[in-house]
């Protein structure tokens, strides 16, 4: 069956938030009394992450959970390195970007997540958050959830308090008006889609091309809960969010010092509470039970990908430093057929970029360049030819 978003059609390249985004030097850090009256005074619309969906009655996984089946079954060689190694893994390869890669290199891992997650969802229930969520907008007076979760988790437990909810499906957005009344349906927005929906996006490339969510041209503030913003799509709004007011809750300072999050938490308008959204929950006062984050292991079985799928053992090993630029170059000459010499040869320039942006002094970069350009079939050579010569350029 068909979960994902297949009218490409109606996609549009759509403007992105057209305003500054001046920077704090290191994140403003709140305690929890200061979060709490941020969060009162201001009645910021709640951003919803995968891990609301992790505990118990719910239990599914998390996109770290996720990334992480996902990194064994592709990279069999790290299998057993992944707790070194799953914090440049996960920003270096955000989940949507995961995807992307093995649908290029061939094989059926996102079809098998994606059955998981639709059969999984049919019998899975609200949590503890969830209802707490259904709380806060209820006591807030609020009208719009956005949550890059794929169930319906947070409508269900709207609909427990009594109140309609309706799912928002990726071209919903959200709306511009900030005056509902709340005897009005609660809109919760998917921009990843939803299987109640059947518009499910897990892919960098169609979701690059934008989603209306415009946050900059609304005014409107946002609370972000169990989300990490390790999505590259997600950025040129979550910018014009941070612009504009919102509240991070991160689970430890280490989240302050990672690159890619440290730029969303130093937007001028960006606050930072570190700590357990459980807490901060419970001290708004919509959390009002127990709730543990463990779950047992995820039962969804992933295969390793044979011929050119299996390229991905490569693809990550070498975007993680554990492949020379000589084994590298190797490696693309290892592929089995035209379509994977191609697409491993696709991976070989992006990392070739890299080293070249980061300074490498590796003798080999110019080599491998030259070889690149001059050995490869007519095809490769035209496919590429922006890459090629980009490199070649910088390189000298």
């Amino acid at each position: 069956m068909r979960y994902e978003y297949d009218d490409k059609a109606r996609w549009e390249l759509i403007r992105r938030d057209d305003v500054l985004v001046p920077r704090n030097e290191q994140p403003i850090v709140l305690d929890l009394a200061q979060a709490v009256a941020w969060v009162e005074e201001n009645r910021p619309i709640p951003w919803i992450g995968s891990a609301i969906s992790v505990p118990a009655p719910s239990a599914l996984p998390s996109g770290a959970a996720i990334s992480k089946a996902l990194f064994g079954a592709l990279c069999p060689s790290l299998r057993d390195q992944w707790d070194s190694l799953q914090d440049s893994f996960l920003s270096l390869w955000p989940l949507e970007r995961l995807f992307d890669a093995t649908d290029l290199l061939g094989g059926n891992l996102k079809e098998a997540v994606l059955e998981w997650f639709a059969q999984a969802e049919k019998l899975r229930k609200p949590n503890a958050l969830h209802h707490a969520i259904a709380e806060y907008v209820r006591r807030f007076d609020i009208n719009e959830c956005v949550t890059t979760n794929w169930d319906s988790l947070i409508e269900g437990a709207v609909r427990h308090t009594g109140r309609s909810s309706r799912s928002v499906g990726v071209d919903g957005g959200i709306e511009a008006s900030k005056t509902r009344d709340l005897e009005h349906e609660l809109r919760v927005y998917h921009p990843h889609g939803s299987f109640a929906q059947s518009d499910v996006v897990c892919s960098h490339f169609i979701q690059a091309r934008g989603v209306p969510i415009w946050p900059a041209r609304q005014g409107r503030k946002f609370l972000f809960l169990g989300y990490s913003g390790y999505e590259p799509s997600m950025y040129p709004h979550l910018e014009g969010i941070g612009s504009i007011g919102a509240l991070w809750c991160v689970r430890s300072m280490d989240d302050l010092h990672t690159r890619m999050k440290h730029r969303l938490l130093t937007l001028r308008n960006a606050l930072v509470y570190v700590g357990d959204l459980r807490e901060l929950l419970r001290a708004v006062g919509v959390l009002h039970s127990d709730i543990s984050f463990q779950s047992g292991p995820w039962d969804c079985r992933l295969e390793t990908p044979n011929g050119d799928g299996a390229a991905m053992d490569g693809v990550l090993r070498m975007s993680m430093g554990r492949m020379t630029l000589a084994e590298a170059f190797a490696w693309v000459g290892k592929a089995e057929t035209a379509g994977g010499f191609v697409l491993r040869l696709q991976f070989l320039s992006d990392h070739v970029g890299r080293l070249v942006l980061s300074g490498c002094q590796d003798s080999d970069i110019e080599r491998v360049i030259t070889s690149v350009i001059s050995n490869a079939p007519p095809i490769a050579s035209e496919l590429h030819c922006v890459d090629q010569y980009w490199l070649w350029y910088v390189a000298h």
